[in-house]
């Protein structure tokens, strides 16, 4: 475990990541970070990388649209699932 001082800017602490630790998690400056407040601390996490968020966006249409195909024909409450997904839009 590494010890950290904070920074002050204004109001807000600053907090500076070791290069190591950095390193070792892929840390990037180009990197949004998520933070929540925990018992006792806090929980940092890394948010998803523009590329990630894009790969998991291509993979739930994938998803959907294989879904949709094996639904034909398929109703619930005398709807289609490609209906419902339409009036989801709505």
């Amino acid at each position: 475990m590494a010890a950290i001082e904070l920074e002050r800017d204004g109001e807000d602490l600053l907090i500076r990541i070791p290069a190591q630790i950095a390193k070792t998690i892929d840390l990037l400056p180009s990197d949004v970070i998520e933070a929540k407040a925990v018992e006792r601390g806090f929980d940092i996490r890394r948010a998803c990388r523009e590329d990630e968020r894009i790969l998991a966006q291509a993979q739930a249409r994938a998803a959907a649209e294989s879904i949709l195909r094996r639904s034909k024909g398929v109703r619930l409450d005398g709807l289609s699932i490609r209906e419902m997904i339409e009036d989801g839009r709505r």
